[in-house]
């Protein structure tokens, strides 16, 4: 959080605090939002809203959007403790056994520990529960020994989808569009995923660079990942914490041998990688998407290349669209990038761009977010041209455009 405050404040953006919106509406051309601080009411007038208020989001019940739910059986708790473990204190430990599970992450205070876990399933109906009834259970096999409680509660987890994370000028995300199990991060992670994708695609549209059409692509890419996410690992997590006797060996057995293997080998340490940190992610079903060129599809995340000559991710701290092609750029080609203001990055060819699933001369479209867009084996400048003409995405304007000061003020985006 220190990281993006200190961002927004070289932006000359100032985040407000103790601000709370009370109610809000929307037509065809702006929001207007009312918003009480320490100052009173004011109404603020916006392009777009952003709901980035969580589970309980105030601006997905007044767009009225369904959120169905979907609750796991078992409770979980959190604890805060004055507590000493024999293992590193300064890495997060977990144990695992048939009955139970629990995380110990280090906090910033000398033997502060918060414990993570599932209640013990004799202890679950217990009324007014605290950390002493299942403190032995929750101890047993660790090297965890507790001396004090200074924060303790019990949840249930539960997995929403929103009906539609966008309605009109405003957009859900996050928990407020949807949230699942705490397994791998992967809310927090889904949360952030949200944003940058909507983030770029507001930019442009904002700076007059593509259609205000592309924004709705916003919802059909990140609800199809949210409900991808709940079949798969929130299911993965459902069937990892339940009280069924797989369960119970997959706790005791099959997750203790997954992480010896992660730790030996590359190739499953390379899966599991792309899995907890959705790095694999796709969106090859996207209207957005188009083309392949054999291993690597429109909707990629961008294989990562780096030789002892380029790194082709430098090209994307430009937050940008722009064109890759690893070989030789076509003259007439290159010529239908320029004039829309394309930037093209030409890679040297060679064994490790072949292995990383690129193709020789094919040209590579890359989203602002670093998925490609658009690919084409023989770089066709037609091609190029209908797409950009079908989004309106037009580079050469950007630094014609004569854009009211107003259209790059903060309150374009609340």
């Amino acid at each position: 959080e220190r990281i993006l405050t200190n961002k927004l404040k070289s932006l000359n953006i100032n985040i407000e605090r103790k601000v709370e919106l009370k109610t809000f509406t929307q037509n065809k051309f702006q929001v207007e939002s009312v918003v009480k601080s320490s100052k009173g009411e004011e109404i603020i007038t916006s392009t777009y809203l952003c709901a980035c208020d969580g589970d309980d989001s105030l601006i997905r019940r007044i767009l009225g959007v369904k959120f169905f739910r979907r609750s796991f059986h078992r409770s979980f708790f959190l604890a805060d403790s004055a507590a000493t473990a024999t293992d590193d204190k300064n890495k997060i430990s977990v144990y695992l056994s048939r009955q139970n599970a629990s995380i110990v992450q280090p906090l910033t205070g000398k033997n502060e520990l918060r414990i993570m876990g599932i209640v013990p399933p004799d202890s679950e109906n217990k009324e007014n529960l605290s950390f002493v009834n299942i403190a032995d259970e929750v101890t047993a096999g660790s090297q965890l020994h507790v001396d004090e409680i200074s924060w303790f509660t019990v949840y249930k987890v539960i997995e929403r989808i929103a009906s539609h994370i966008r309605q009109g000028r405003t957009f859900l995300i996050g928990g407020a569009g949807h949230t699942h199990s705490p397994a791998f991060s992967h809310g927090m992670n889904a949360g952030i995923g949200d944003a940058i994708n909507l983030a770029w695609k507001l930019n442009c549209v904002l700076k007059g660079q593509t259609s205000s059409k592309i924004l709705l692509t916003f919802e059909t890419e990140r609800i199809a990942f949210a409900e991808k996410l709940n079949r798969y690992s929130d299911h993965l997590f459902h069937f990892i914490s339940g009280r069924s006797f797989l369960g119970g060996l997959c706790r005791s057995f099959v997750i203790p041998l997954s992480v010896k293997m992660f730790r030996n080998f590359r190739f499953f340490r390379n899966i599991f990688s792309k899995f907890f940190s959705q790095s694999s992610v796709n969106y090859r079903e996207s209207l957005l998407s188009d083309g392949s060129t054999g291993k690597i599809r429109a909707g990629d995340r961008l294989p990562w290349l780096k030789t002892d000559t380029f790194d082709n991710y430098t090209s994307l701290n430009g937050l940008e669209w722009h064109i890759q092609i690893y070989g030789r750029v076509h003259s007439n080609f290159n010529s239908v990038a320029n004039f829309r203001g394309f930037r093209i990055y030409e890679f040297e060819w060679g064994v490790m761009a072949e292995e990383a699933g690129f193709a020789k001369d094919a040209f590579y479209l890359v989203r602002p977010d670093g998925h490609i867009a658009l690919c084409d084996l023989q770089q066709n400048p037609s091609v190029l041209k209908q797409y950009l003409n079908e989004w309106d995405i037009d580079y050469s304007q950007k630094l014609k455009s004569e854009l009211t000061a107003e259209k790059f003020q903060p309150e374009n985006l609340i």
